[in-house]
């Protein structure tokens, strides 16, 4: 994983990506790991990647991505409050979501997804091809409902590809 992320950057790197932040915040556990950050064109937010299905989110500067999976799938986002379960990964097995209220939703970019939501959990889901890239936040709803300018933001970021200077 951290070879991937090396090349990764290196690519970045080369093709003129924004430049690197830091891959960890200061006072923040080293023994997590947290992928490198990028600048976007909004100053409140960040970007970052999940190499093995070659996507990328934006999150609130004062948040983190961290990878607690095994497999490269995708980060957990840390807000710093207790009680929330943000997560944004991959999948090559689109969510059944049958029993939920479905919703069509927009990305930044004009593709067109789902807005999966029940109490106390929204998801977001994109397809493209054979993978999907998904947005999962779960939380107290006057939680969820205290940030939903930033829960969109994130959600509306997910795009495929390589990042460029204007996510």
């Amino acid at each position: 994983m951290d070879r991937a992320r090396s090349i990764l950057s290196v690519i970045l790197v080369g093709l003129g990506a924004a430049q690197v932040l830091h891959a960890q915040e200061p006072g923040s556990d080293a023994s997590e790991n947290e992928p490198a950050y990028y600048r976007t064109s909004q100053p409140a937010f960040r970007t970052t990647g999940v190499a093995r299905f070659d996507f990328w989110f934006d999150i609130p500067v004062q948040w983190r991505a961290i990878d607690r999976s095994a497999n490269g799938d995708g980060y957990f986002i840390a807000t710093g409050e207790p009680g929330t379960d943000l997560r944004v990964f991959g999948t090559f097995v689109p969510s059944d979501r049958s029993s939920q209220l479905i919703e069509p939703f927009t990305f930044r970019d004009g593709a067109i997804g789902e807005r999966f939501s029940r109490p106390g959990e929204i998801v977001f889901q994109r397809t493209e091809g054979d993978r999907s890239f998904v947005f999962q936040a779960v939380a107290p709803q006057s939680w969820l409902d205290a940030h939903t300018e930033q829960i969109a933001a994130i959600a509306q970021s997910l795009r495929p590809g390589v990042h460029s200077k204007e996510p």
